[in-house]
């Protein structure tokens, strides 16, 4: 036997046709099973790798797809990657991912590189890409899926959660335990997620006849740093603060820190809530009260819809996915 193993000797092994490998390689579901498992078998025993650079070269894919988020140390983002992988997995298809700090001109330059590699559709989560440059920046070969955000012209479809829904949950939620200086710990301007949250924030105020300055909103990172800062700055202001929603569960973690530091204890005197349900937000002290993302769907659902694209299916351009509070001991 050569050193390299070939399609050929796997078949003659398994006494198929070549295109009977082919089609075993390529999840082709034109197979038997009792065929398929006895072609899996010798390829298991012959260590048998595909030549991939062939297989694009015939079939004009390379079966990866690239995957853009602005903070993989984010553990959304983390899951949202997860099930883009697993649904890629299953249909034959690599994910590469790249990492971009939350910076538009690293976005950019990913999305270039996915380019130059010859991938089959890349996902950019949550752009930090100015809006007024989206739509050329989308206006590609390459097919791009968008998380995190609504639909923009150019773009193969989006997926995103219903963050507008979520948040007045999460507001709603507060008022119902008779908290009524509540604050916003609105996340880093500029972002999709913050504009959807902020609007819904807004339309709140306006529909229960608040003014400006009985819903305040901060500006703040979306990491736990922020969060305590953003807090910090609330209660200092108005130390009669008793609630506070958070933009996500990293910002969450920050604000209930920055209330034991001012003395002040969580939910007894300032109830906090998050967004996101990231799994650490359940075991942090006290676990946290969130509105809970479909993460892993959303990530399974983007790749779905370039699989979609790339075999000419209809599919829809733009999924919502439904939030749901999940309550627990920081704003029972």
């Amino acid at each position: 036997m050569s050193s390299r193993v070939t399609l050929a000797d796997v078949a003659q092994r398994a006494g198929v046709s070549t295109q009977t490998v082919s089609r075993v390689v390529n999840h082709n579901p034109a197979v038997r099973p009792e065929t398929r498992a006895r072609v899996l078998e010798v390829i298991g025993e012959l260590g048998y790798r595909p030549n991939t650079v062939a297989r694009s070269l015939a079939t004009r894919r390379t079966m990866t797809f690239g995957i853009v988020v602005p903070d993989i140390g984010n553990p959304y983002f983390a899951d949202v990657v997860r099930g883009a992988e697993d649904a890629a997995r299953g249909l034959g298809y690599q994910i590469l991912l790249c990492n971009t700090d939350q910076m538009p001109e690293r976005e950019l330059t990913a999305i270039e590189a996915f380019q130059e590699k010859q991938v089959d559709g890349i996902i950019l989560c949550s752009t930090r890409i100015p809006e007024e440059d989206l739509p050329d920046t989308l206006r590609t070969h390459t097919p791009i899926v968008l998380t995190g955000r609504e639909w923009v012209e150019g773009a193969v479809g989006a997926v995103h959660a219903d963050d507008d829904r979520g948040l007045l949950l999460a507001i709603k939620h507060l008022l119902q335990r008779e908290r009524r200086n509540i604050v916003f710990a609105a996340g880093r301007p500029g972002g999709p997620g913050h504009a959807r949250r902020m609007r819904a924030w807004h339309e709140f105020a306006d529909s229960a006849g608040y003014c400006a300055e009985q819903l305040v909103a901060i500006p703040c990172a979306t990491n736990p740093a922020g969060g305590q800062e953003a807090a910090s700055q609330a209660l200092r202001d108005n130390p009669e603060v008793d609630g506070i929603v958070c933009f996500n569960d990293l910002v969450a973690i920050g604000a209930v820190h920055a209330c034991i530091e001012a003395g002040k204890r969580v939910p007894e005197d300032v109830a906090v809530v998050g967004m996101t349900d990231i799994a650490l937000a359940s075991l942090v002290e006290p676990p946290l009260t969130t509105v809970g993302h479909a993460k892993h769907e959303l990530g399974k659902q983007a790749v779905a819809m370039l699989v979609d694209h790339l075999a000419s299916r209809a599919h829809e351009r733009e999924i919502v996915l439904k939030t749901e509070l999940v309550v627990r001991a920081s704003a029972p």
